[in-house]
């Protein structure tokens, strides 16, 4: 049994901000492609919403996903160091 004392609060939140940033394009993109094919009168063009969507917002999740990690592992560290952490069973691969 191993024991998780500590995160790396810059690293985590670091790797996290990657995910958040790639995850948010993939599931965005389709919604810009089946944007960009609807119909517009002229006064609610979706595609050039969508578009916004796709240049905001995956920034925008990154650098909330960032700070929300970092805090997240800011207070495990702390707290951690009273309980001891989450306890992880590691088997070697054959």
């Amino acid at each position: 049994m191993h024991r998780v004392r500590r995160f790396g609060v810059i690293q985590t939140a670091n790797m996290a901000a990657v995910m958040y940033f790639v995850m948010t394009i993939i599931v965005f993109l389709p919604f810009v492609f089946i944007g960009s094919m609807l119909p517009s009168d002229g006064a609610t063009d979706f595609s050039v919403f969508s578009g916004a969507f796709l240049f905001f917002l995956p920034p925008l999740y990154a650098a909330f996903g960032w700070v929300a990690t970092a805090i997240a592992c800011w207070f495990y560290n702390i707290i951690a160091g009273f309980v001891g952490g989450v306890a992880v069973e590691l088997e070697a691969e054959v």
